[in-house]
């Protein structure tokens, strides 16, 4: 059964599409309504021209320029009132690019884009640039809404992302510093290494105060064991100092009682040690007071120690 349209359609069009009406098939025509939005057109033909069009009602658009010209710039702006103009980037047809103005067009290029207009009331094309001929515009508005892609353009050849820094030929990523042929990632420590540990180091005690200067840099100190063989109490000083603590007269750090006749490990930072900004330095006498500087006897005291 054929229904017939006694209407004239216009720029409307028919779709004709088949369903079953029991066993009869039954073509059902459609009107497909045109896009009610009129096609904009307009020509550059000079450095200051402008195609302006109305797109209170649409979406977005799709434009394009073709003719016969040379030197042609576009600029592509939107505006709300009509006197204050903005750029607007527009998705470019035949390339993934965002662009608010065309370049200088190589002559007589054929190019189109299609932008996101919503809100806005003018879309214009305007001409910064032009030698000669005309640049025919044409601007067809859309009541579709448009999804724009968050398109990036990498210059051809840098392609360095989130600044990663990257330098030719070294390939170190993060400053982890890889050396050709030693693989080490992170200094995980698999295997025997004989460089790059803690140096060890030891003192037994004179009849002194013992002043020992251990590192007279900044380091960390990573262990500390003392034995006291004496029947009295000795302190165990340390110092952050670049030379040899005077003993008595500079304030140590850390102060720790050694009892009579003991073998003790002191607890120090687990896994990265006591950081010592100046240098470390160490001390042993009878008493705990910081001025203090009572001598003890020889062979009293044993310190072992490892440092950085």
């Amino acid at each position: 059964m054929n229904i017939q349209l006694p209407v004239a359609l216009g720029s409307s069009k028919l779709q004709t599409t088949q369903r079953l009406d029991g066993a009869t098939t039954v073509d059902v025509q459609h009107v497909m309504a045109a896009n009610p939005l009129p096609l904009i057109s307009g020509n550059i033909t000079s450095a200051v021209s402008s195609v302006v069009g109305d797109v209170t009602d649409a979406g977005m658009i799709a434009f394009q320029v073709t003719g016969t010209y040379a030197g042609v710039n576009l600029a592509f702006e939107v505006s709300i009132n009509g006197t204050d103009w903005f750029s607007v980037f527009c998705l470019r047809a035949d390339k993934s690019a965002l662009e608010a103005t065309s370049g200088v067009l190589t002559a007589n290029t054929s190019r189109a884009w299609v932008c996101d207009v919503n809100g806005f009331r003018q879309f214009r094309v305007r001409s910064t640039a032009w030698t000669s001929g005309t640049a025919a515009i044409a601007i067809a508005p859309s009541p579709s809404s448009m999804e724009m892609d968050p398109y990036v353009t990498l210059a051809a050849g840098a392609n360095t992302i989130g600044n990663v820094g990257l330098v030719a030929g070294s390939q170190n990523i993060g400053n982890v510093g890889l050396t050709a042929g030693s693989q080490t990632i992170g200094n995980v420590g698999i295997g025997v290494k004989t460089t790059g540990g803690a140096t060890p180091g030891k003192l037994i005690s004179a009849a002194t105060t013992n002043s020992t200067l251990v590192k007279g840099s900044a380091g960390t100190l990573y262990s500390l064991h003392a034995t006291n063989n004496s029947a009295s109490w000795r302190y165990l000083k340390l110092y952050n100092k670049g030379i040899a603590p005077t003993v008595g007269s500079d304030a140590p750090v850390m102060t720790v009682g050694l009892p009579p006749a003991s073998s003790i490990p002191v607890a120090l930072p687990e896994a990265i040690g006591q950081a010592f900004a100046s240098g470390i330095g160490l001390a042993i006498t009878g008493v705990m007071s910081d001025a203090d500087a009572t001598a003890i006897g020889a062979n009293e005291v044993a310190v072992s120690y490892t440092f950085a």
